[in-house]
């Protein structure tokens, strides 16, 4: 049909007539004013009609988009007198509520009955609209509470919506599924957010399916879809009596069960993680952030997503921590990256457990900010620096809940800070097995891909390995990493004065080449020659 009924009333004007100016189309209908069977079936090729009213932009974001089809069906209830017309609601000269069946009357030519809003709490007013509408299951209810907490384009006064606890108070739902559905709005596949609304997977499957890259969510819905053809054939999940969704699923798919005891293990490590440092999981707002494929979406195109955690891992003696100052020097000057796009210039945070490091940390900025846009304007005031405290000794504390806590009261202020660069991990895996280590750190990570997506930016952990002889240490350690399902990439680093970056995982539908780098020396604030980290000319106008 073209463009969808939804693209069309994103593009149409703000109520400024009279309702009864708005043209009602009734031609074609009986004596009772419905329409004949012929016209009704019509309905399925009929091309929707221009809305003369847009939608609110909270109406987009509340209300799940329905497709031109169901926008047709509709209409063919409202013809054949199936459907109470229920009053539009308009808001800020924009329609609020019921926007499928605004469109679905002028499809029929039935003159839609338009009423203002006069209350104060839009947000409050259609969770309880759609919830007077009918029965709406837990995924369901989970989802539209999700919707009510973001914060969308166009809002104005409105802009910081709901908290989850209104939220989940409003539609019987805990915290924690809104904040599941959170997830699984970031980074959801439209299948996958499409089972969800109708309420046939559960929000906790639906998190760990959102995990994956696209192309494994579909495989692992149609995979779903077979077991539940399996389970109960013709009936769909949490309609069988005193048995929920998971229960089905679990009970056809045992190893949904390991999976899910995981997934809970690494959820109750990073949510302990978050309680110590004064955080609470329930308190976390997601910005709209769209599909990963999005190329708004990135820090580095291919590389580094937002929202999202990367982790850059390689030996010690590989220039780890050069290269994260390199990515946040680019992304403060608004620099170029290797494959000739441009970084749109935002602040960056750079949490540390070093200490006393300003004066370095700006000399190896300025140097790295010459070699991306060649100029020499000092743009060290643009990176919030969190060094680690000192102890009664003057020694650095090493305590990744405080820190986080301290990260994310600097977010709550700080709004034009979109990339945080983490150089806080080495401590934790210095020392001991390495392997075991970094399985530890899967409740920080978790924590961290938190925060990225209460914020929509991107966290980059930068993670030198030690190496301690074994011959395939490096290989398996990385490995670790990549295992982790909270990491949405890890690049590896390799060499010294001359080596590759290259992805070890990567997002969804991301197929990005190995970069070469080399050390040079560039002059900094305060040092007339610091060591940086220079891209190879050799990566210019490659994919």
């Amino acid at each position: 049909m073209g463009s969808s009924a939804i693209d069309q009333a994103e593009n149409a004007a703000p109520l400024t007539a009279d309702v009864a100016s708005i043209p009602a189309q009734p031609t074609g209908t009986d004596a009772g004013g419905r329409k004949p069977d012929g016209i009704i079936r019509g309905f399925d090729s009929a091309p929707l009609p221009e809305p003369p009213i847009s939608f609110h932009p909270l109406a987009k974001q509340m209300l799940p988009v329905r497709s031109d089809e169901a926008v047709c069906e509709l209409a063919r209830h409202i013809a054949a007198g199936d459907v109470p017309l229920d009053p539009i609601i308009v808001f800020e000269g924009q329609i609020l509520d019921r926007p499928e069946l605004y469109l679905a009357c002028l499809l029929t030519g039935q003159t839609p009955r338009i009423e203002p809003y006069t209350g104060n709490d839009p947000r409050s007013f259609l969770i309880e609209r759609e919830l007077h509408r009918g029965y709406l299951r837990e995924p369901q209810r989970a989802m539209l509470g999700a919707r009510a907490c973001r914060r969308p384009v166009g809002v104005n006064q409105y802009s910081e919506g709901l908290s989850i606890d209104r939220a989940s108070t409003l539609l019987n739902v805990s915290s924690k599924s809104i904040f599941r559905a959170k997830k699984v709005l970031a980074r959801g596949v439209p299948e996958l957010i499409e089972a969800v609304d109708e309420g046939t997977l559960s929000i906790s499957n639906a998190e760990r399916i959102a995990k994956l890259p696209e192309g494994e969510q579909r495989l692992e819905l149609a995979r779903m879809d077979a077991v539940h053809s399996t389970v109960q054939p013709g009936t769909e999940p949490g309609d069988v009596p005193g048995q929920s969704s998971d229960a089905q699923y679990k009970a056809a798919d045992p190893n949904s069960v390991e999976t899910e005891t995981a997934s809970d293990q690494s959820e109750a490590a990073s949510e302990e993680l978050l309680s110590s440092a004064g955080l609470e999981p329930a308190s976390l707002e997601v910005a709209s952030i769209g599909p990963a494929t999005d190329s708004n979406n990135w820090i580095w195109p291919g590389y580094i997503p937002v929202p999202g955690v990367t982790a850059i891992v390689g030996s010690v003696n590989a220039p780890i921590v050069l290269v994260g100052i390199k990515v946040a020097a680019t992304v403060i000057a608004g620099g170029r990256w290797p494959n000739d796009q441009w970084v749109n210039s935002t602040q960056v945070a750079w949490l540390t457990a070093r200490a006393r490091i300003t004066a370095s940390l700006h000399d190896q900025f300025m140097a790295c900010a010459d070699t991306t846009r060649d100029h020499d304007k000092d743009q060290f005031y643009r990176v919030h620096l969190l060094e680690a405290a000192d102890d009664d000794l003057g020694m650095p504390i090493y305590h990744m809940a405080d820190a986080l806590g301290r990260l994310d009261q600097r977010l709550q202020t700080a709004n034009e800070i979109r990339l945080v660069i983490a150089d806080y991990l080495f401590p934790y895996i210095a020392f001991g097995n390495l392997e075991e280590n970094i399985k530890c750190l899967r409740g920080a990570i978790q924590a961290m891909d938190q925060i990225a997506v209460k914020y929509g930016l991107a966290v980059v952990v930068s993670c030198p390995l030690v190496y301690r002889g074994g011959r395939t240490e490096i290989t398996r350690a990385v490995g670790s990493f990549v295992d982790i399902p909270d990491l949405q990439s890890v690049l590896l680093v390799e060499g010294s004065d001359r080596g590759t970056i290259s992805p070890a995982k990567t997002p969804a539908c991301a197929h990005p080449p190995v970069v070469n780098f080399r050390r040079g020396k560039a002059p900094g604030f305060f040092e007339p020659s610091v060591p940086v980290i220079l891209f190879d000319d050799a990566n210019r106008n490659r994919n």
